[in-house]
């Protein structure tokens, strides 16, 4: 069973993976543009994917390349295909809970041997900018809390130079202005039409699902396509899940799993082992919405079947959905008549 721990950082797995799936020149001229609960000042460019939902979104936008001649400029030090990912999302973590998570992460998901923290600082209780990568290669990530729980981040993969990737980062995450209302604190949750014998942990704020046989399913969301490309998913789930559960990443296999996907109904199935234990992350693209819902699943012996069963009784907002009912009589019940994991399973979830 996952701990409280485990439960309460799997928030920010989801959330991390908005920009951290992205990640795989100060002097630029910014200009303010309004945001769902939020303003920012951001270099103009061209917007090459946005979803603006109010409680997780993400807004990319290539900026101009170095032409032949600007390569030749050694103060010029534009990256062959420069670009700034922004990204918000409710998290539920504290400021420096947070901020660790999300260097660590990061560090465990960027390609090279060299990688390292290269420039970090707070320049204010609310903004925080850490310059991450090898020496030439750096990616610079800015973010400000607007509340507890509720980040707007900046990726920013602009310049070759550590200094400017920090300062434009800067920048960008010091003008945010936060106004949030209750559409940024919106809780969305997937369409669900369980197997029998799957109950609800009503307190959780993600969706949390279980069996008296010892399954689990935690189901949240990201913003974009996380579908998109199968093998990074994988490289930064791995990073993450590292971070999260201390395992080394050596440690962590990840395989893709065939999913009966279609053009009408995108998802993905990912095998996760860790430390002996094993379980399965299935996904599913909700294109009206601009989110993709993740489910991790973790049973005793869990099966491919019993993944892509579950996977398949997940869907969309708005779609067809059965509530389960709540987990807490049947598990008091369980432990009255002497289920010692019952009994351990409502102690951990605090019922």
């Amino acid at each position: 069973m996952m701990s409280r721990h485990g439960r309460h950082v799997v928030r920010f797995l989801f959330a991390s993976l908005t920009w951290c799936a992205s990640a795989v020149g100060g002097a630029e001229e910014l200009k303010r543009q309004q945001f769902p609960g939020f303003s920012i000042k951001l270099p103009e460019g061209k917007v090459v994917g946005s979803s603006q939902v109010a409680f997780a979104g993400r807004h990319e936008v290539r900026l101009p390349e170095p032409g032949v001649l600007d390569n030749l400029n050694p103060l010029d030090h534009r990256v062959s295909a420069p670009r700034i990912v922004l990204s918000w999302a409710q998290h539920g973590l504290d400021d420096d809970e947070y901020n660790a998570l999300l260097r660590g992460a990061l560090l465990k998901s960027l390609p090279g041997n060299d990688v390292r923290v290269l420039k970090e600082n707070a320049p204010s209780p609310d903004v925080h900018v850490v310059v991450l990568g090898q020496p030439g290669l750096p990616i610079a990530f800015g973010t400000r809390r607007c509340e507890r729980g509720f980040n707007v981040s900046v990726m920013v993969a602009v310049s070759k130079d550590v200094d400017e990737e920090f300062v434009l980062a800067k920048r960008i995450a010091e003008s945010i202005r936060c106004a949030l209302t209750d559409a940024n604190r919106r809780r969305l949750e997937a369409a669900t039409r369980l197997p029998a014998g799957f109950v609800r942990v009503m307190h959780e704020p993600v969706p949390t699902y279980l069996t008296l046989s010892g399954e689990h399913l935690v189901v949240n969301f990201t913003a974009g396509n996380q579908l998109r490309d199968s093998q990074t998913l994988s490289v930064v789930f791995k990073g993450l899940l590292s971070e999260v559960t201390g395992v080394p990443v050596a440690q962590i296999r990840i395989s893709v799993v065939a999913t009966k996907s279609t053009p009408e109904r995108q998802t993905g199935l990912l095998y996760v082992m860790a430390a002996g234990d094993s379980g399965y992350v299935g996904a599913l693209w909700c294109p009206k919405i601009g989110v993709t819902f993740m489910g991790i699943y973790t049973a005793p012996a869990p099966t491919q079947s019993r993944a892509a069963e579950l996977l398949d009784s997940l869907g969309c907002p708005g779609e067809p959905s059965e509530e389960p009912r709540d987990a807490k009589p049947l598990f008091e019940a369980s432990c009255k008549d002497g289920d010692a994991d019952a009994c351990t399973t409502l102690k951990q979830h605090s019922f």
